[in-house]
């Protein structure tokens, strides 16, 4: 097992490694209105202040028990997960996060990103997703590539994508891992196919050669 430390450095931008004093930042992030729409962490009846730090808190407590234990290469391990800050280089104020994460069901590695909208519009985004993502396809020799899943309707995560060097290869539907049963699955995507937001954009960056 190798342990990641994830520290980037681009023309405006930090990436680093979480820490207990960004709760506060990443609360925001969390609690953004843009960042809502498209990736909603908190329910929206539940509006305690305290409930919405704590989660903050056990998720940084999280990554830094993965960083620590490297359980990030550990196959025994249910869950594989990173989590960076971006921070802007010049004042260290954190305006985005990124995920770096394998999914389970198809078992391929994937970057997802998150910005605060008061910083959206200047480059920032596919600085760091651009940055972060040919990061690990150099430290991991064994990726031939990183996915991305951005919902049909986010038009400028679609846009950073297609800038910071990803492929788009196809449109999926979301799909339930806890369906098993045939007939269930063609009556959920039938349902999916009838609904108005269902479709994601399916991308990858492959490896530079």
């Amino acid at each position: 097992m190798r342990r990641l430390k994830c520290i980037i450095e681009t023309e405006r931008l930090i990436i680093r490694n979480v820490a207990e004093y960004d709760a506060e930042a990443l609360l925001k992030i969390d609690c953004d209105e843009q960042v809502k729409k498209y990736y909603p962490t908190f329910d929206g009846e539940n509006d305690d202040a305290d409930a919405h730090m704590e989660h903050v808190m056990d998720i940084i407590e999280y990554y830094h028990e993965v960083a620590e234990e490297s359980l990030l290469f550990d196959e025994k391990h249910p869950v594989h997960t990173f989590l960076s800050a971006v921070c802007l280089k010049d004042t260290g104020e954190v305006i985005g996060k990124l995920g770096f994460d394998r999914h389970g069901l198809i078992n391929e590695w994937g970057l997802s990103w998150c910005f605060l909208s008061g910083h959206t519009r200047k480059g920032y985004a596919t600085e760091a997703v651009m940055a972060a993502a040919d990061y690990y396809l150099g430290i991991f020799l064994s990726l031939d590539y990183l996915w991305a899943s951005i919902r049909e309707d986010n038009i400028a995560s679609f846009k950073v994508a297609q800038k910071s060097g990803y492929k788009l290869i196809e449109k999926r539907l979301e799909f339930k891992a806890d369906i098993t049963d045939y007939h269930d699955i063609g009556e959920y995507f039938n349902g999916l196919n009838s609904a108005v937001d269902f479709g994601w954009y399916y991308f990858q960056k492959v490896r530079k050669q």
